[in-house]
C-alpha cells in the first residue's frame, strides 16, 4: 500500500471510509474557518447544535479526526462531528491537522494545540464555554505542562499512546486485523 504515490493512498482511505459513513443528523450551523498555525493556515469545520439557546453559553468538543497521521480528514469525519454535536449538545470544532509523511512529528500536535489555543481564546465568538486520539492526548498534557488553557474533559478514542514495537501485544496482534504491525510502521 504505501509504496504508490500517497495521494492514491488517501484517495482510497476516502471511498473506503465514505462507504461506511452515514450522514449524520442535521445541526443547526456548520461553518468552515482558516487559523493561523506555526506551521501554516489550520482548516476547522465548527458545528453548532440545533434548538440550542442563543443567550445560553455551551461547552466546546475539540475533535481530532482520526488517520494514522496520513490519511482522511474532516470531510471523512463530519457524520462523526454532527454526531457528537447533536448527542452532546455541545459546540463541535474539527480540526485538520497536518498529515504525515509530508509534515512530520510534531506538526501534527502543534496544528492541534495551536487549534486549543485558539477556541480557549474565541469561546465567547463562537458562543461557547472552553472545554477539550494519541493528539487529544498530547494537546492535554501540553496544556496541563504549559499552564493552559484549561481543559474539563478528555475523551480517547482508541488512541495510539504507546509506538513500541516490542511488546507481547503488538506482536500478539501483528497480522489479521485491519491495521497491522506493518501499517503501523
Amino acid at each position: 500500500m504505501w509504496d504508490r504515490p500517497i495521494a492514491d493512498v488517501r484517495a482510497e482511505f476516502d471511498e473506503l471510509a465514505n462507504l461506511f459513513a452515514a450522514p449524520g443528523p442535521a445541526v443547526s450551523r456548520v461553518e468552515n474557518r482558516e487559523i493561523p498555525g506555526p506551521h501554516g493556515p489550520i482548516p476547522l469545520r465548527i458545528y453548532w447544535p440545533e434548538a440550542s439557546d442563543p443567550a445560553k453559553l455551551l461547552p466546546v468538543f475539540i475533535n481530532f479526526h482520526g488517520s494514522g497521521y496520513v490519511v482522511l480528514g474532516l470531510d471523512n469525519y463530519d457524520h462523526v462531528c454532527r454526531s457528537l454535536c447533536q448527542g452532546t449538545e455541545c459546540i463541535v470544532v474539527g480540526v485538520d491537522y497536518r498529515k504525515a509523511p509530508e509534515n512530520k512529528f510534531p506538526k501534527p500536535t502543534d496544528d492541534s494545540w495551536a487549534a486549543t489555543c485558539w477556541v480557549a481564546e474565541n469561546c465567547a465568538e463562537l458562543g461557547g464555554d472552553s472545554a477539550g486520539g494519541g493528539i487529544a492526548a498530547v494537546v492535554t498534557q501540553r496544556a496541563k505542562a504549559e499552564g493552559g488553557p484549561t481543559l474539563v474533559f478528555q475523551l480517547l478514542v482508541y488512541p495510539v499512546t504507546d509506538t513500541r514495537e516490542d511488546t507481547e501485544f503488538y506482536r500478539e496482534f501483528a497480522d489479521g486485523y485491519l491495521l497491522t504491525a506493518d501499517l503501523m510502521r
